[in-house]
């Protein structure tokens, strides 16, 4: 997976889409306002690991929304 931009800077609500499969889950942090990629990541499919990674994301940004097994389809509803 790749970095597109450091998340770490940003300050806007950000989307955290999550494709879950038995052994992984795969991240993918977009800024809601431009829909810019912030950052891609593939983790071990283990909650404690998601959790931290999920809070340091919201640490960055403040606002946080999150969908599993998100679709590519804009129109699909994010889920908090």
């Amino acid at each position: 997976m790749q970095t597109y931009i450091n998340f770490f800077t940003s300050s806007s609500t950000v989307s955290v889409g999550m494709e879950v499969h038995k052994k992984t889950i795969a991240l993918c942090v977009y800024s809601v306002s431009t829909g810019v990629i912030l950052d891609e990541r593939e983790l071990p499919h283990d909650v404690p690991k998601v959790t931290k990674y999920l809070q340091k994301v919201q640490g960055h940004h403040g606002s946080v929304q999150s969908c599993y097994e998100a679709s590519s389809a804009r129109y699909q509803s994010v889920c908090n």
